[in-house]
């Protein structure tokens, strides 16, 4: 065989790979695989896992009977179990051998010469097709088939671009036949749609059943366009807090265990000067730095047992008696100062019961005061509307970089991160300093079986020594810490919230956000919830932009009361 014959029969093997690949369904293709014989052109794998053996021969003279039944034979002995025997030839044959081949099935075993009497019990999977030895009958069969595939998958292009497809797929299947190795129809149908919509986007028209934005929130909402006001879900089922509230009511039926009763003539309520000070202090990150003091009675004020009081009843519906406040004889010293954070140096003096009892009693004003500082935090949120938007691919394209434009009326309020409130308790803040705290659950979507995450593509800032040491008889440790720590919490919502915001246009405030690739028949969130306040109907139109689109895709959602 010349080297003009040889190229010119892997360039019809090509198209003959191109043509069946479009033709059919299949699950996986091999051209020139790697087989017992190097008999096999194209090997195709059916979603049952059986195989069908192509051989492709083309030639100007025509074939004869026997050629054909010796291509057959070698197939047969590659693989005598597989699903068909396909012998694809491009040139001509004989009238009689063409009607042999017709009623291959009906044959009986005298019709084959011995040397292939084999293939009589395979006879009903054998398949001889016949193409005519004109290339541009082969071309213009090729290109009927792109077209009628993509018009499957709702693309329309001209006659030129479908010739330019048909080349590119044409230099696609020759690198195929280069590596031997199985390619699976869904990363041939992502290569092809890819390369399509890389290089041929501005031919190809997509609407807003193919690329546009709903609303959707998990078990709640299910793509739609519109929707009323809704919040952030509550956080009072989750474990975390039932575990603390669990903590809290076991240290409060313990102190009241405790058998320490309230005199008839209490003493005289002892108002230690610093008590209101440090209501305000978080003691787990932060020991006293006053001077020293010496067997002080342990008194609680008015002030303290009003707070506590207020607390337990509104989170446990439970009131507070005096004796709950009441701890004896005990006295309480400080001997010095400390620079080391967490080392206590309080020593109390009374009986067991009544230092345990003070022991109880300030994890249980602890973890109260954190659990207020919680839910106080996200009750204020809670009080804010969000918009759970997601964005969908309804093609059959794979799409990046686009670019989605949110138009909300000015006179809706859209809260950015500087605008969150924030938790009060250093130990709280800690709870909310990185990226993954019960807020960032919750202020965007999680992955789920419908809708795949966003995940921010700005890097998140991170402030490091929090752990200062305290200044000499102050707070300035303590409060540089908390306003690391408020600064870190703000860091991690801008790190969520990935959108710029625009104001220059006189009607509508402008959210604009990238989703970097999107495969077909796909949905992604947008990078975070939008938060806002706001009490009447409103529309939000948006604008979806891409590289790949010839036109802007416009649509609009609407929030109803």
């Amino acid at each position: 065989m010349s080297g003009k014959e040889g190229i010119r029969g892997y360039i019809i093997q090509t198209m003959i790979a191109i043509l069946e690949s479009l033709q059919k369904d299949w699950k996986y293709i091999s051209v020139e695989p790697d087989t017992k014989n190097d008999k096999v052109d194209i090997l195709w794998t059916e979603n049952d896992s059986s195989e069908n053996l192509y051989q492709v021969k083309s030639s100007i003279s025509d074939f004869g009977k026997t050629e054909i039944l010796t291509y057959l034979l070698d197939l047969y002995k590659e693989n005598q179990n597989a699903n068909s025997f396909r012998i694809v030839l491009v040139g001509n044959t004989s009238t009689t051998t063409k009607d042999f081949f017709k009623k291959i099935k009906e044959s009986k075993i005298e019709d084959f010469e011995k040397r292939f009497t084999k293939l009589f019990s395979i006879r009903d999977k054998i398949i001889v097709e016949i193409y005519p030895f004109h290339l541009p009958t082969l071309e213009a069969a090729i290109i009927t088939h792109i077209e009628r595939y993509l018009s499957s998958k709702k693309i329309q292009v001209d006659i030129i671009t479908k010739e330019l497809i048909y080349g590119g797929l044409m230099n696609q299947f020759m690198v195929f036949s280069t590596s031997g190795k199985k390619w699976s129809k869904s990363q041939f149908e992502n290569k092809l749609l890819s390369w399509i919509t890389y290089n041929y986007a501005e031919y190809i028209t997509k609407s807003n059943d193919e690329l546009f934005l709903s609303f959707y929130l998990t078990n709640l909402i299910d793509f739609k366009d519109e929707m009323r006001k809704i919040s952030i879900p509550d956080i009072l089922n989750l474990k975390f807090i039932k575990d603390l509230k669990s903590e809290i009511l076991s240290l409060y039926k313990k102190i009241k265990k405790y058998n320490i009763i309230k005199k008839d003539e209490p003493k005289e309520e002892y108002n230690n000067p610093y008590s209101d000070i440090f209501k305000k202090i978080d003691f787990p990150s932060l020991t006293r730095t006053f001077p020293e003091y010496k067997n002080e009675p342990v008194i609680i004020s008015d002030f303290e047992k009003k707070s506590l009081r207020k607390m337990f009843n509104k989170h446990f519906d439970l009131e507070l008696d005096d004796n709950f406040f009441y701890f004896g004889d005990l006295t309480e010293s400080k001997s010095g100062l400390t620079f080391i954070p967490n080392q206590s140096t309080i020593t109390l003096k009374g009986t067991e019961d009544e230092k345990n009892k003070k022991n109880d009693y300030d994890d249980f004003d602890i973890k109260l005061d954190e659990l207020n500082d919680i839910l106080s935090f996200w009750g204020k949120i809670k009080k804010l509307s969000i918009l759970p938007i997601v964005f969908t691919n309804n093609s059959n394209s794979y799409e990046n970089g686009v670019r989605i434009k949110l138009f909300i009326p000015k006179n809706v309020k859209i809260y950015y991160p500087k605008d969150f409130p924030h938790p009060n308790r250093l130990d709280v803040l800690k709870k909310f300093n990185d990226t993954n705290n019960i807020l960032t659950h919750y202020i965007k979507h999680q992955k789920d079986s419908k809708v795949n995450e966003c995940y921010s593509s700005k890097f998140p800032k991170f402030i490091y020594e929090f752990e200062t040491m305290f200044g000499i008889f102050g707070l300035s440790g303590y409060e540089t810490k908390k306003e690391k720590r408020i600064k870190q919490f703000y860091n991690i919502l801008e790190h969520l919230f990935d959108f710029e915001v625009f104001h220059d246009n006189s009607k509508y405030t402008i959210i604009e956000c990238i989703i970097d690739e999107l495969s077909a028949n796909e949905t992604i969130s947008l990078p975070a919830f939008i938060f806002y306040k706001f009490d009447r109907e409103f529309d939000i139109e948006y604008e979806i932009n891409s590289k790949r689109l010839s036109t802007k895709i416009k649509g609009v959602l609407r929030i109803k009361e």
